[in-house]
């Protein structure tokens, strides 16, 4: 349920032309902030890491291959 009360928040943001925000729950209330106060830089996934392997074996593509 979380995910998809997350999920509508940011598809009403991107149709609103709302972009470059992160879509979260704050207590109770779904909020949005800024994505370039969220994180300062790229994080990135390692690719031989848990949350890759997983994504692989239930079939997600990651345009790598």
């Amino acid at each position: 349920m979380l995910g998809t009360h997350l999920g509508v928040a940011a598809a009403n943001s991107a149709i609103a032309g709302d972009w470059n925000v992160l879509v979260r729950l704050e207590g109770i209330d779904v909020s949005k902030i800024p994505l370039d106060q969220v994180t300062p830089g790229i994080k990135k996934v390692p690719t031989d890491g848990n949350l890759i392997q997983t994504a692989r074996a239930i079939g997600i593509s990651l345009g790598d291959g």
